[in-house]
């Protein structure tokens, strides 16, 4: 494949900045779910 030219990784980044709560949200769930594996 193609390798990702700065523009589309600069895009990338700035979506996912533009929307810290939802991050924030997704690594919680994350977390929790790699928490129950471990556990």
């Amino acid at each position: 494949g193609r390798s990702m030219d700065v523009g589309e990784f600069t895009q990338q980044q700035s979506r996912l900045a533009g929307a810290p709560q939802e991050l924030e949200k997704r690594t919680k769930v994350t977390a929790n779910a790699l928490k129950g594996l471990v556990a």
